[in-house]
């Protein structure tokens, strides 16, 4: 794995006391993999006050990646294929794929199975350490 990239389920789950979610993120850095945390994600999670999970799990990512013009015509794009509205989840494909081989965990599995298949792209699906929130999908 090069990248991993957290969907808003990530922080959701970070928020309710999930320790796998720091634990998927701990395991990346040791691997020496970049963890990207989409624009979107932040603007569809962040809520005031800031919450310290939150907080924490923004602070141990390697990068945020904006939404700048190039990116938002292939989220764009990509909602056209599939036509779709969710534009975070897209935007998490479309980082995905730019980085791939490259890890997603996400709360919604189905919905980002579906945007990489319809990015002409695939995709596994797992999970790590049980079930949802923590459903890690491979972008290859």
């Amino acid at each position: 794995m090069r990248t991993l990239v957290l969907d808003s389920g990530a922080f959701i789950a970070a928020e309710a006391f999930d320790r796998r979610i720091g634990a998927i993120v701990q395991a990346a850095a040791d691997t020496g993999a970049d963890v990207i945390v989409p624009a979107t994600v932040i603007a569809e999670t962040w809520r005031t006050p800031a919450r310290a999970n939150s907080a924490a799990l923004l602070k141990s990512a390697s990068s945020v990646w904006p939404l700048d013009d190039r990116g938002a015509r292939a989220v764009g794009d990509l909602l056209t294929r599939d036509r779709s509205v969710q534009i975070v989840d897209a935007n998490v494909v479309t980082i995905a794929i730019a980085t791939k081989p490259s890890l997603v965990v996400t709360s919604d599995p189905t919905d980002i199975q579906r945007l990489v298949k319809a990015a002409g792209e695939t995709c596994s699906l797992g999970t790590f350490s049980g079930t949802p929130p923590s459903v890690l999908i491979t972008v290859v």
